[in-house]
């Protein structure tokens, strides 16, 4: 009168729907960080991704992850939702509009004891009005706490600001 499963496999699958664009970054047989936004373990887990469909008449999509790690405390619960993450970039994160070009360098406009000073800008990523710049890359560069000046089109290096 028993009821159940045998498991034959300790590798187990999570396929998701959502529609091609969201899933525009993913590639099969890459390996990405998943955190199950509903579970009670909070943690990201390192999924692979086996398989992707694609039907570019609809839009739709469906992608197919896998693991061998079980995660103790795991809630296998049959509909979930999950957070994928493509890529990471850390950085600081910069307005677009803020960013200049001088004399072929990128950089912005900061401010420093009251004075408009240039500082260059190395950037890593650019995404809906704002880009990511690496952080302290030497001397002349932005670094954390700079204070960068926005909405200002009449700047120069050494510009008082009252």
């Amino acid at each position: 009168a028993a009821i159940g499963k045998i498991a034959t496999s300790y590798k187990w699958y999570f396929a998701c729907s959502t529609t091609v664009q969201m899933c525009e970054q993913i590639v099969a047989d890459k390996t990405y960080s998943i955190t199950f936004i509903d579970n009670a373990y909070s943690d990201p887990i390192t999924l692979l991704a086996e398989k992707k469909i694609t039907d570019t008449e609809t839009g739709e999509a469906l992608l197919v992850f896998s693991s061998s790690t079980l995660p103790r405390n795991f809630d296998f619960s049959r509909f979930q939702r999950a957070q994928v993450t493509v890529e990471e970039v850390k950085g600081l994160r910069i307005p677009s509009s803020s960013v200049r070009v001088f004399d072929g360098q990128t950089g912005v406009y900061v401010i420093k004891e009251g004075v408009c000073r240039i500082r260059k800008i190395d950037i890593l990523f650019e995404k809906d009005g704002y880009c990511i710049a690496a952080e302290g890359s030497g001397s002349g560069y932005i670094s954390r706490y700079d204070r960068i000046i926005l909405g200002d089109n009449e700047l120069y290096d050494g510009k008082v600001i009252d």
